[in-house]
């Protein structure tokens, strides 16, 4: 395990120097944002990410200079959501594997644990995946743990031995989940399909009942009056009821997960699920028990492809643990999900010029990697919100944006600018605009109470209203790819 900790600390160190460079993504500044007002709840997700946030912020502050500017600020911000993904999950892998197999880990056990791209490079961006992906190798860790108290002798059908201390744990480990992101149910059901005691499985149910009693009533008063929470999840999955099924978003969600897991473990995963079936039945149900649940879903609406992606960590305990007599076959297996990834990462940051060499051969994939990839989404929002300070510096009115993608980085970014060049409480969200509800729309402080003269930054200007006027047209980029205009309005 040491030399695990050695690698899994290195990897978050690395990761954490590049997060000064990378710039933010919406999504993420999105999450930021809500850090700045902690919650009990939220409009998309419960509170955990945000309160992680939080406390990454509070810590960095102990170790970064005190002179705040967007380098330290991504920094400050992604710090303890790195530390649980880079860190934290890997090690709880790590030490489940230990407990099961009875001795430390290998060499290429370890090297095939960290090539996966779940931990190599993912989840790069910071979503509430962070914290559900450490408490996810967390509760698979104490279900090991408790599912370890059985005999070597005992049957399939008998109960395992209860252990009051281990229910309690894995009661608060499910809490932790369930704050983090709603899917954090299918580990209790996970749990108890593959075993772990009818006795364990109601401590620790009521533990995590216990523990969400705070967020329970915030979901049954507040979020219940706004249609915020897990209202606003069950809207999102009842409104494709009735739509036809579509397998082509079930096959897409599949293959993301192939890439994501890395095709060389997938496809040794499903070789071994096919041949050895019954020997790692418990294993497999934690790694393909979230697909298939997804990808019912998928059939009636589109599916993102992380939703499923906590699978990867059973399946890579799974892979470790069949292989460990094989370490020739998990070096061969490591070194190749490593190529793929640098392939794979040099096509998709070079996506418009491989795109014309493979549109005979697949189009469908040509199309997409002539698209700008998400990593141009991390890049110029601070000269953008520079742009935009520049062009409406002439009156003190209110500035309505658009999308809650939008207003997010132009919110940190803004956090970090010269006080006489903040846009401050200026900024808020555009109501009128058409775009998805988002938390902004439930903050008094982002709402423009009364009307009057006012901007609007929008991306879209057939939006424009009949009384504004188009001021100006910014660009995040010198080689721009997407404008965003200006307008004022009476």
């Amino acid at each position: 395990m040491s030399i695990l900790f050695v690698c899994t600390l290195l990897l978050f160190v690395i990761r954490l120097w590049l997060a000064g460079f990378s710039g933010i993504h919406p999504d993420e500044a999105y999450y930021w944002a809500w850090a700045q007002n902690l919650k009990l709840g939220y409009f998309d997700h419960p509170p955990m990410l945000a309160w992680v946030i939080a406390l990454s912020e509070k810590a960095s502050s102990f170790f970064l200079t005190t002179n705040a500017n967007d380098s330290t600020q991504q920094i400050s911000f992604r710090a303890i959501p790195y530390f649980l993904t880079s860190f934290g999950a890997p090690m709880f892998l790590g030490a489940f594997v230990k407990r099961i197999q009875r001795h430390d880990l290998t060499f290429t056990q370890i090297a095939l644990i960290l090539s996966s791209p779940l931990f190599l490079i993912g989840p790069q961006i910071i979503t509430p995946d962070a914290p559900l992906f450490f408490g996810w190798a967390w509760c698979l860790y104490l279900y090991g743990k408790i599912y370890a108290n059985r005999s070597r002798f005992s049957m399939p059908g008998d109960t395992t031995p209860f252990s009051l201390k281990l229910s309690i744990c894995f009661g608060i480990a499910l809490a932790f989940c369930a704050y983090s992101k709603y899917t954090a149910i299918l580990i209790f059901f996970l749990a108890v399909i593959t075993g772990i005691g009818l006795m364990n499985a109601l401590v620790a149910g009521l533990v995590a009942l216990i523990l969400m009693v705070p967020y329970l009533h915030w979901t049954l008063t507040e979020a219940r009056e706004i249609g915020a929470g897990v209202f606003f999840q069950m809207q999102n999955a009842t409104r494709s009821h009735n739509v036809p099924a579509n397998w082509k978003q079930v096959g897409d969600l599949v293959g993301a997960q192939v890439l994501f897991w890395g095709i060389p473990s997938f496809l040794t995963l499903t070789y071994i699920a096919i041949r050895y079936p019954f020997k790692n039945i418990r294993l497999l149900v934690w790694s393909i028990g979230p697909i298939l649940f997804f990808s019912i879903g998928a059939l009636r609406r589109p599916a993102e492809a992380n939703w499923p992606l906590m699978g990867a960590i059973a399946a890579y305990a799974l892979l470790v643990l069949r292989l460990h007599r094989k370490p020739i076959l998990m070096f061969w297996i490591s070194s190749l999900n490593i190529l793929i990834i640098i392939l794979a990462l040099t096509v998709f940051l070079n996506g418009p010029t491989v795109a014309p060499l493979i549109e005979d051969v697949s189009p469908r994939a040509a199309e997409k990697l002539s698209k700008p990839s998400r990593v141009e989404e991390f890049r110029g929002w601070k000269r953008f919100r520079e742009f935009l300070f520049e062009v409406t510096r002439e009156d003190s009115n209110p500035i309505l944006v658009d999308r809650y993608q939008l207003l997010s980085p132009i919110l940190f970014y803004d956090s970090v600018a010269p006080e006489n060049e903040k846009l401050g409480k200026r900024l808020k969200i555009w109501q009128n605009g058409g775009s998805r509800r988002s938390q902004f729309d439930l903050e008094s402080r982002y709402v423009m109470q009364s009307k009057g003269p006012h901007w609007i930054l929008l991306e879209d200007i057939s939006k424009s209203p009949k009384n504004c006027t188009l001021q100006q047209s910014l660009f995040r980029e010198e080689a721009p790819t997407k404008s965003y205009y200006v307008l004022k309005c009476n």
